[in-house]
This record gives C-alpha cells, structure tokens and sequence, in this order.
C-alpha cells in the first residue's frame, strides 16, 4: 500500500493552463470573398497583438519550486498547482520570464538567503526571517491546517476530541502549524505526543510503520484518495511570497502587481484555493450512527409525486422520475464504513408528507424549501443543502421590482413556493387560490402582480402574449426534513451531502426538467425547395460566426486571465456537442434532397452545401477534439493489435488517393516485434493526418515515403517504434515552424493556394503522441518537402492475445457475409427530422423499419410483439419520458430471453469514447455517432448480426 500511495503521489499534480492565441480562416465554396473580408480583419488583429506581446521583453526571475500544494513538477518539467498559477498571473503584469529552481524546503531558504534563488511562495511570516528576506506587502494567500487521520484504523472520534489525548502527531518541528496545534493542544486541555515530519512522504511512511496516529497537513485533495479524514481545523495562517533582499526591485514589482490583480480579480485567491487545494469530504459512520441503522434498517423517503425534474411519477412505470434517483444511486454507497437502503413512498401534497413523517409512516421528506421559522413551526429539523434551483415570476408588468411589495399568487395546498417566498421576500403578500389555473388568471385580471416557478418552466406557463417572465435572483434551496427527535438520522443525511459533489443535483435537476420539443419540416421541405437551400446556406453562415466571435472573445478573455481560457473550452465543449443533432438533420436532408433533384444549377447548389458542410463538421470536430484534450479529459483505450496490420490498413487508404495525384506513394516496415497493446484508434488518427497531410501538400507527380522501423532503448517487455512520413512537397517556412502545432496555424501558402484545412490537425495529434509518452519532430524547408518523425513505445503483448486473435481471424473467413437486406429494425427516435433520414438510409439498405418516438413505447412494443419480430433495435439515447439507456435495461430485464438478447445498437449525438463505453455497459451491443451516414449503419449492422448469428 506504502508503495500504491507514493506513486499515486507522483501522480496528484495539476493541469497547467495553456492560453490559446489563435485565428483560423474558414473557407466556404460560394461565399469566398465574404469570408477573406473577415479573415483579413481577423489576422490584421492577430498580428497587432503578437506585435504587443512580442515588445514585452521581460527579466528572467529564479523561482523556488519545493512540491507540496504550491508547484507541482510533471515528469515532461510541466508545472501546475496555486502558486505556479500566482506566477503567471504576477508575469501577466510584469513581464518577467522564471526559471524554476528545485530544492527542499530547508534548501530553498538558504538558496534565497545566498542569492541562488529571487523569489519563493507559500511562506508564513515570523521575525527572524524578515531580517534576512524580504516578504510581500500583500499575502498570497491563506493554508488551512487539519489534522488528519485514517478514521476506520483508529479509535480517534470526529466528535469527541478527547480521544486524541496521548495520541502521536505528526508535525514539522518549528513550523508555524505546530506552533498553531500548540495553542489549539492548551484550548482544548488536550496532550499529544509530536513527532517530527519533514515532507508528505514521511508522513506516509511513518503512518504506515504506525510510528503517528495522525497528522497536520495543510488542506489537499489527494488525502481523501489516501482515505485520510479531517477530523478537526487547528487554525490558518497568511502566506507570504519573500523575495532576496538585495533584490528590492522584484519586490516593487511584485507588490505592485499584487496590488492590481487585488483590485482587477477580488476573487483570484479564493478561485485558486478552490482549485488546488478545497477538497470533498471523505466521511465515515460512528458507532452510534451504525447502531441506528442496524436497528432501523431502511431509511424511508418521502416524495410529491408531480415534482418534475425531481420526482415526477412515470405513468408507465409508476416509478419517479427526476434527481430523487440520482440521489439515492449516490448516497447508497457514499460513506466510507457502510452502506444505506432506501425507500420511496409517494405523496399528493407536501401536508401529506409532514403528517407521514410525524406519524412515524417516513422518515424523511424529500424535499423542503430552506426555512427556519417554517420548520420549527412544524416541528421539523432541515439538512444542509441538497440542491438549489433558479426561479422566475410570470408577470403582465413591463417592469418588475422584486424588491417592491408585490401581490404574488399561491395555490392553497403549494408550501414550497409559500416556504420560499416567507423566506426570500417576506414583504411579498400571498394571494392564495385554489388551483393553478386560478393563478394564472389572478395575473391576467390584475388581482395579483405575479406568480412564482422554476426558471426552466417559465416558458411554458406563460399562456398569452400580455404575460412574460423575469428571472429572479434568488435561488429556491432546498432541503432533507426529519422530525426534531430524529437527529442521528440527520446527520447520516448531512454525511451524504458532504460527500456529493458542488451542484451535482443542481446540475442533473436541469437536465430532468427540460424536454426537447419535436419538429417536422417534410412537407415544408417539398414545397419551398429553394427556400430552404437559402436558409442551410445562412445556417452555416451564423455558425462560422458564432465561432468566429468566440475566437476572438477568447483572445480578448487571454489578457485578463488564464482562468477564462478554461471557461471557454468548456463552453466550446458543450455548444460543439449539442450541434450535432442539428447538424445531422441538414447533412441529412441534403443528401435525401440530391435525389430528388435534376436541375443542374440546383444540384449545383446541393454539391456546396454538402462541401460546405463536411467543412463545418471537421471544425467543430477539431474544435471539440481540442476542447477535450485540453479540459484533460482524453484517456487511452489500450486493446490488442498487431503493428502490420495497422499500418496495412494505413497505406490501402492513401494508395488509392495518391495515385489520383499520380503520386508516388512508397511504404516499408522493418518491425520485429509486431504484437503489441496500444490505442489503435488515436494512432491510426496520428498517421492518417501526417500521411493525408503529406499527399495534400504535394503537387501531382510528386513523391511521399512511409516508413516504419523498430529502433532500440525500449524499456523491457515494450518495443519502440519510430514512423517516418517524408514528402517532396511544398514545405514550410523556418518562421512558421515553432508555431505548427498552435491550433488554428496555418502556413501562408497553404491559405492563399486556397488548401482546405483547419489548422487544428497538427495540435491534435502532438497532444495524442504526448499522452501516449512518444515524441514528435519536424524538419522542413519551404519548396523542398517535409519529414515528420514520430516515435511511440508499446508494449508487446502476451502470446495469449495473439493465439487467441488468429483463432478469432480464422473462424470469422470461415463465415459467410452476413445479409442485412429483409432484417426488421425496431428505431426509437424522437427527432422526426433525424427519424426521416435514418430510415431512409435504412431502407436503400433493404431494410424493414419501425419507429417509435421514446423509451417508454420502446419497451410497450417489444412486450406487445412476439419474439423474433425484430432483428435489432437502433435506440437514441436522449429521449423524453425514458432515455434510451434506461429502455435498454428494462429490455434486458424482459422474462423472455429471446427479447431481453435482442441486438440494440446507440443511435445518437454523444459522440465520445467514453459515451460508447457507457453504451456498452448499459447492455447495448453496439454504437453509432450522429452525423450518419449509410456506409457505416451497413458495416456496424453486418458485424452485430454476424456475432449474433
């Protein structure tokens, strides 16, 4: 364990932020002039603030790096952590470049003492080191010191301090923590045997010998992996950067960029110690909790039956619907040292609910809105927070004033929103009616000013065109409500909260509430052909500018701070994802609407738009490629392959292409030791974009060499294998070289030869070869060609997995072609334009297709229909009533074992690995990413009914 810890501790280092400086010229055929306007004006921008930057010639300041929570050092010299990001934003206003100088602690005052270093962070002030350094005016922060410990290998309570007396604490001597655990012993009459400690690893170590029982340590997330707990806060104490004293220059400096980042970022240091060092909470049971529940056993919840997005009933299943699951799925296993079973029982109205709960019938109310007065009067005792949701008031005044005392209509039996409203705006007056509808006309008559619901339902309620709704700024949270007498239960549910994640529920109850709408263009389609080529043209337009205006944006955001860049990642992420539902409507449409047509100018017309849209699907690809990559969230999927085969299939690709070109297109491989386990997916992307790269900017009768050669210094049971990508083509600059792997960078004479890119193949494929752990180089000259370099490490597989893959190979030639043509297909798609085009598709391939509209009438048709009535089903995920994963499982479950062995295969927008690999846990059989396309529903349907068969 001594040995898992201390390589998950070389692990537990931080993400360094990477600013992004980039511009990118998007190239749409029909619309070419009126996009090299906005390129021009674009670069024109660019170029003025690379000038800018370029004219800040900064001094070169030597930096103490000592580990711990302040600079985390990668094994690549990367650098991340609170007090490395403190250094950046410092350099945003100073100009100063760092060399970072590793040492100890101890060391790394005597280096700044004799002048080695200029500057280290993290330092608590005393006397004596202010008379030989120099410390900030301002600090750069607070450390929170607790005492840690493993809570179930140790008799020391949470909730009884007297249990640490005689126990033996881990502290640095001297230091200002076991100064501060020093007064916090004589506060609490407590005596602690202390034990000198001089890094986290000694730490670890002398627990393990069990020299300590606990230990002080500054608040950090990695304690929680360890299985450590805080049991108690000693105290804290302002951090100070101290500067050598004979550099009084850095320290002007450095103040006054402290000075400008306090009034331009108040919130800076909060936000950092967020990031780096706030933790969740790892929380155990005590023993009286654990008494409780083994006499009590399940814990019964009750719940409103019509809270949507919380716990809605589902007709068909008569089972909630909404965050009341997420929760329980959560809380079950949560806790450190046991487990919790829970009970739903249903109920009408929240008087329903309190009287259960007082008779004893529940024994907890999810949920009620946060107020004491309210509480008490009911007898009743609330948790912490469990989630909160926005609201809005649906009002006919043009301009509302919450603050004003306003007439607010309440249904009689509604005492969650009469909680919320006692409690955010006690001046509002409650007009109480008896049901929803007379709400709604207590408004439209003027008796009342408004009414209150939740933000993402106040579209909905508004009924007429005199009525609108204002969001209001103050949040409906909510709470667990147990009886008075029930407090050990109280603080189980406490515990649970504890450890959820911020805004977990708060997020997820967003996603129960909104439904997607349903629309149908067909018939429009038809008769204003035209029309509509006009409106994807002018679709495709609005979107490059959107991109356009976050690109810029997101230059401007780099100035104030690097925190804005991951702000923007994020938000590229999400809007990226959510455009590919559209996205495969307008594909899709477009290849139904060119065969139909037989006009030369309109098939013309249809040609561009389908070029234009191929370009718009690769950016936002690339664009979502890069967001994940640098949100940290690309894994490797490592699986049994053989190096040949790989590269086989490589160069049947590009043979083809490059002989188009007349192209010479030569390949050799000198690999010895061709099983191996690797990503096969990011390495065939790595050699596809360097290989297409290659063909594209070479002229017609040009040359391009593959070449791929086992070299030596691998590390024992891996092989090294260096792939060499050599062309004739037409090169690059020398200047342009250190920029080729910034996203959106593109060599001037591949823009203005008019070569369609996006400048983010390059980027993409450096980040695969670095998380794989290879290397990347370049050599090129402008005219002459270009030769990329890349060298990856695999390792070499067991002969198992090769004996077992030539038995799979020769059984799967043994079998006949599978034929899809007369299968009947089961589709369960809610989007009628993305239901249109997909059974299309499916029909051109002989196909029998059958739809239905969510999971529910899924479900409801496998159970009506005999066995054996569908081949296979293509479910969506994100459907309304019941998602797709759930559907499935319901399928599986099924007591007919033909239906519940049915093939089901994803249909749907979540495009990511991780999205199949959650497809495949939830029982699907396989997975299909939107945009599609006919070729690939063929190839996937063929290899699920094969194995199947």
């Amino acid at each position: 364990m001594k040995e898992i810890m201390k390589k998950d501790l070389q692990r537990d280092k931080g993400n360094e932020v990477d600013t992004i400086n980039k511009s990118y010229k998007i190239s749409v055929s029909g619309l070419s002039l009126f996009f090299l306007i906005l390129w021009m004006i674009v670069w024109t921008t660019k170029t003025a603030y690379a000038q800018e930057i370029s004219d800040k010639s900064g001094k070169v300041v030597r930096v103490a790096t000592f580990g711990g929570s302040y600079i985390f050092t990668n094994e690549e010299g990367e650098h991340s952590g609170y007090g490395y990001e403190f250094h950046q934003a410092v350099s945003a206003y100073t100009g100063w470049n760092y060399d970072y100088v590793t040492c100890t602690w101890l060391d790394c005052f005597e280096k700044i003492e004799a002048g080695e270093i200029d500057i280290m962070g993290g330092v608590s002030y005393t006397e004596d080191r202010a008379k030989t350094m120099l410390f900030s005016d301002l600090p750069m922060g607070e450390e929170r010191y607790y005492l840690y410990t493993d809570l179930v290998k140790t008799d020391i309570s949470a909730v009884d301090l007297k249990t640490l007396n005689g126990k033996r604490v881990g502290v640095l001597e001297q230091s200002t923590p076991e100064r501060l655990l020093y007064d916090w012993e004589k506060k609490h009459n407590l005596d602690m045997q202390h034990v000198n400690i001089i890094s986290t690893e000694d730490a670890l170590e002398k627990i393990q010998n069990q020299e300590i029982d606990c230990f002080i340590s500054t608040e950090a997330p990695k304690w929680g992996n360890y299985g450590f707990s805080a049991v108690t806060s000693i105290g804290s104490s302002d951090i100070y950067f101290v500067i050598n004293q004979n550099r009084r220059d850095l320290k002007d400096e450095l103040d006054s960029s402290m000075r400008r980042i306090e009034h331009d970022r108040p919130f800076f240091k909060e936000d950092l110690y967020k990031r780096f060092l706030s933790t969740n909470s790892y929380e155990i049971l005590t023993d009286e909790e654990k008494r409780w529940l083994n006499q009590h056993g399940t814990i019964r919840i009750g719940y409103l039956k019509s809270d949507k997005g919380i716990s809605l009933i589902d007709e068909e299943t008569g089972n909630p619907v909404g965050i009341i699951n997420d929760y329980i799925d959560y809380a079950s296993d949560c806790l450190g040292n046991g487990s919790l079973t829970f009970e739903l029982t249903g109920f009408d109205t929240q008087e329903g609910q309190l009287r259960a709960l007082k008779e004893n019938q529940i024994d907890v109310i999810f949920h009620v809105n946060q107020n004491s007065n309210k509480a008490e009067q009911n007898g009743i005792i609330l948790s912490n927070t469990v989630f909160e949701i926005n609201t809005a008031v649906i009002t006919k005044k043009d301009y509302f004033d919450e603050e004003a005392e306003n007439i607010v209509a309440v249904s009689r039996d509604n005492l969650l929103s009469k909680w919320y409203l006692a409690e955010s705006y006690p001046q509002w007056k409650i007009y109480e009616c008896n049901s929803s509808g007379d709400v709604t006309e207590a408004v439209r008559n003027g008796t009342a000013d408004c009414f209150v619901v939740k933000a993402g339902q106040s579209a909905s309620s508004q009924q007429d065109k005199e009525i609108h709704s204002i969001f209001l700024t103050k949040a409906s949270a909510s709470s667990f409500a147990v009886t008075k007498q029930n407090t050990i239960l109280l603080s189980i549910l406490n515990k649970t909260l504890n450890t959820i994640p911020t805004s977990k529920l708060s997020g997820a109850y967003a996603m129960y509430e909104n439904t997607r709408g349903k629309v149908s263009l067909e018939e429009f389609i038809e008769d204003n052909l035209r029309m509509v080529i006009v409106v994807i043209v002018g679709f495709f337009i609005v979107i490059s500018l959107i991109f356009l205006y976050l690109l810029i944006k997101a230059r401007k955001a780099q100035q104030e701070a690097e925190c804005a860049n991951v702000a923007k990642t994020n938000f590229l992420f999400n809007m990226s994802h959510d455009i590919r539902t559209p996205m495969n409507a307008l594909l899709g449409y477009n290849m139904l609407m060119k065969k139909e047509l037989t006009d030369p100018k309109l098939l013309d017309y249809q040609e561009k738009i389908e070029q234009s849209g191929k370009l718009l699907l690769s950016i936002i690809n690339n664009i979502l490629d890069m967001a994940r990559i640098e949100s940290g969230k690309v894994e490797l999927d490592e699986s049994y392959a053989e190096a040949s085969d790989i590269l086989k299939e490589i160069h049947g690709v590009f043979e083809v292409e490059a002989k188009k070109k007349n192209i010479r297109y030569i390949h050799k491989a000198y690999v010895e030791h061709t099983h191996i386990m690797c990503d096969v997916t990011k390495i065939q992307e790595i050699l596809v974009n360097l290989v297409s790269n290659a063909i594209k900017y070479t002229p017609n009768g040009g040359r391009v060499v593959v070449i791929s050669r086992e070299i030596p210094g691998a590390k024992s049971g891996y092989v090294r294998i260096k792939t060499e990508v050599i062309d004739n083509g037409i090169g690059m600059s020398k200047d342009f070289l250190p920029n080729l792997y910034e996203p959106f960078a593109r060599e001037r004479n591949t823009t203005t030869g008019k070569i369609a890119g996006t400048g983010l193949g390059m980027p993409i494929i450096k980040k695969y070869v670095e998380v794989m752990g290879g290397s990347i180089e370049v050599e090129s000259e402008l005219g002459k060609g270009s030769k990329f370099t890349v060298i990856l490490e695999h390792w070499i597989a067991d002969r198992a997995y090769y004996e077992k893959n030539v038995e799979k190979t020769a059984d799967s030639d043994g079998k006949k072609k599978t034929s899809i043509s007369g299968k009947r297909i089961l589709m369960a798609e809610d989007n009628d334009l993305n239901a249109e085009i997909a059974i299309t598709i499916l029909e051109d391939l002989g196909v029998k297709v059958e739809r239905v509209s969510d999971g529910i009438q899924c479900v409801a048709k496998m159970e009506q229909m005999p066995a054996g009535s569908y081949d296979l089903i293509f479910m969506d995920v994100q459907m309304p009533n019941m998602d797709g994963y759930k559907a499935t499982q319901e399928i599986r479950s099924m007591a007919d074992e033909k239906k519940a062995k049915i093939p089901i295969i994803a249909m749907t927008a979540n495009a990511f690995e991780e999205d199949k690999k959650v497809a495949l846990s939830k029982g699907m059989n396989g997975h299909i990413a939107k945009p599609i396309d006919g070729v690939k529903i063929e190839e996937v349907m063929r290899n699920i009914l094969g194995s199947e068969q």
